[in-house]
């Protein structure tokens, strides 16, 4: 005997799962992209106009982050690729990457591509775009300047 389907039934299966299947999605791609092993902080930041001569980036995650693992690519806005950073971790903070590009960078608008590995072995990928604009005379941040541009470590 095959168990009895009413309307009512098979209208909460045939709406509910396709709810339900949305709803994960969303929250999966949410957790991948803004997850708390994410990019939390950067030098310079998103859409900001740094000084002309910058030539390290500073990207704060929320967790240990390993510099031999990861990578960070630099692209103008013309398309003209800078290559990859040289990276290294802030030996004061270990969720602080720090990438210094080939050259110091001129006038023009700059696309930040990133693939973080963390000390967990999970990774997250981002990028961001910002602009290098009036000349500053001060282009390399001590220590102080960085723990001033980023702010608080994030808890580890």
């Amino acid at each position: 005997m095959m168990p009895r389907t009413g309307p009512l039934r098979t209208w909460v299966l045939s709406g509910l799962v396709p709810i339900g299947i949305v709803i994960a999605v969303i929250i999966g791609l949410e957790a991948r992209s803004a997850g708390p092993l994410g990019l939390k902080q950067s030098t310079p930041a998103a859409d900001a106009v740094a000084p002309l001569g910058l030539q390290n980036l500073l990207l704060g995650f929320g967790a240990r982050v390993e510099a031999e693992r990861s990578s960070v690519t630099l692209t103008m806005d013309d398309g003209m690729y800078l290559g990859p950073a040289r990276l290294g971790v802030d030996p004061e903070d270990p969720s602080v990457l720090i990438a210094t590009m080939p050259a110091r960078l001129g006038a023009g608008t700059y696309r930040v591509d990133w693939h973080a590995v963390f000390g967990d072995a999970h990774s997250a990928d981002g990028g961001y775009s910002f602009r290098v604009g009036q000349p500053s005379d001060d282009v390399s941040a001590d220590r102080s300047g960085r723990r001033a541009a980023l702010g608080p470590s994030p808890e580890r």
